[in-house]
């Protein structure tokens, strides 16, 4: 509710109508003894829909921007290619993916209100990476056939997510720990001495390297492909939210909710770069405060424009 905007005092109020209330059963017509529900509200509370309703608006707004960066598609109906994610009726949803293990991982992500800048939220990968490269198999193999297993789960991970978010140097790290340990031949209790550093076997091998990918510099190339079609010169025939200048897409499809709230909505990327502060920040404005959902998805933006090219005052907008 927090959220949404509600203030601490209206909030204190929900909880107390939740928590302070006490039922009574009646038993053969006569009332018995009033006691507080532990599980919640009773079902038929008048209260109940109020807040199913911020519930599930919530779940719906986390949806259609999960849709909107493509972590899942929804299904295809009519002619017209016109995509349903989910469908929401009374207290049933339903949600609509593709049967694979990508689609299923990432809409529990949106489900857990997942944050890519927390470390929990790669746990699923660390993990993946864990179970394949366990110790057993690693007795089992020689440093060719280890170097072999490692670029082949390297190849498993899920490649779309990280092309839409920025891994935290933790899990790199993390990851990379897990991939030398296997080919070294360390563990949790006890670490062999590494003959080459992991930097060195990362590098390609025509640089004297074993070829192993360095996720950061993965994910940091996946973040590239955000970079094309419209080339930015000055900005001045560039409309911020309404071209598709950064990722191939009209920031104001990629984020409805921002463009919504804005009031600068006719304004071009010319005009909007012009404001940034003298720490170079983007300085976009909107009509009211946001809610704190909605700070994360400007910071998901903000994030992406800090990544973009920069604009020129030389050269003229085009397109490739």
């Amino acid at each position: 509710m927090r959220n949404f905007g509600f203030c601490d005092k209206w909030i204190r109020w929900m909880k107390a109508c939740i928590s302070l209330t006490s039922v009574s059963v009646l038993v053969n017509g006569a009332p018995t003894e009033e006691f507080q529900p532990q599980k919640g509200l009773r079902q038929g509370d008048p209260f109940l829909p109020f807040l199913f309703i911020i519930a599930a608006e919530g779940l719906n707004l986390l949806l259609a921007r999960a849709k909107v960066h493509g972590l899942f598609r929804g299904a295809i109906i009519c002619s017209n290619d016109v995509s349903v994610s989910h469908l929401q009726f009374a207290d049933d949803t339903i949600i609509f993916c593709k049967g694979d293990n990508e689609d299923i991982l990432n809409i529990k992500r949106v489900l857990r209100w997942a944050n890519p800048r927390k470390q929990s939220t790669w746990n699923p990968v660390v993990q993946k990476v864990k179970k394949k490269l366990s110790s057993w198999k690693r007795k089992l193999l020689s440093y060719v056939g280890r170097l072999t297993v490692i670029k082949a789960v390297l190849g498993n991970l899920p490649i779309y997510f990280l092309s839409l978010f920025r891994m935290p140097k933790s899990v790199v790290k993390a990851l990379d720990k897990l991939q030398s340990s296997f080919l070294w031949g360390g563990n949790v209790n006890k670490r062999k001495m590494h003959l080459v550093k992991w930097k060195e076997i990362t590098k390609s091998k025509s640089q004297g390297g074993l070829g192993v990918r360095d996720l950061g510099e993965v994910n940091e190339c996946l973040l590239l492909k955000w970079w094309r079609r419209i080339k930015v010169g000055n900005g001045g025939r560039i409309r911020f939210w309404q071209d598709k200048w950064l990722n191939n897409r009209d920031l104001q499809v990629q984020f409805p909710r921002l463009y919504s709230l804005s009031t600068e909505k006719e304004e071009t990327l010319q005009q909007i770069s012009a404001k940034k502060n003298n720490l170079g920040l983007w300085q976009l404005k909107f009509r009211r405060q946001l809610f704190v959902w909605e700070i994360e998805e400007l910071q998901i933006l903000m994030d992406l424009l800090e990544t973009s090219t920069l604009v020129t005052s030389d050269n003229v907008d085009s397109c490739s």
